[in-house]
């Protein structure tokens, strides 16, 4: 329904960059993002492919677990005014998804302290004077560094954090 929309002129997908395609939804599982302008005659679009959608399927969109998430860009009468068009708000809550950052800005070590984090509560829940050498290293390459892996799949983390995350498992 969206890409027809879309091939519709009735929803417009976003682009990322100037040679890369448009987008204009992406999907996780029983997870749905969906990128658009920030106008009026979209958000009709938006709300009436939904209620096309839960009609025949039996399954009613959830709109307290949803959420919208706007550019910086945007003023605030349109801001406003998409807002009450969904029924939804700012999204400031649901700034990741399995973990993940939904929005990646200019200051990434910021954006992935929560992997540094998670890596040092980690490391001083272990009691130093029980293992051998040996055995911390066998903890920091079991434990510790499976906890970036599924990040670092997907973004390239700062050179900065990655320093920090070895400091902290060297101190170890």
């Amino acid at each position: 329904m969206i890409l027809h929309a879309e091939q519709e002129n009735q929803l417009l997908g976003m682009n990322f960059s100037r040679s890369g395609p448009q987008v204009s939804h992406l999907l996780f599982a029983n997870d749905f993002i969906i990128f658009t302008k920030a106008c009026h005659e979209d958000c009709l679009s938006i709300l009436n492919i939904l209620e096309v959608y839960e009609a025949p399927s039996g399954q009613k969109i959830n709109m307290e677990k949803s959420a919208i998430t706007f550019s910086p860009n945007i003023d605030d009468a349109s801001l406003v005014e998409i807002q009450e068009c969904l029924g939804l708000q700012n999204g400031a809550s649901h700034d990741s998804h399995l973990r993940l950052p939904l929005v990646v800005g200019r200051n990434r070590k910021k954006t992935f302290a929560s992997i540094k984090e998670r890596v040092w509560k980690r490391v001083q829940s272990w009691r130093r004077g029980l293992f051998s050498i040996r055995e911390r290293d066998g903890l920091i390459k079991s434990v510790s560094q499976t906890i970036p892996i599924y990040v670092t799949s997907i973004f390239k983390l700062p050179i900065s954090l990655c320093n920090d995350l070895r400091s902290v498992l060297r101190r170890f």
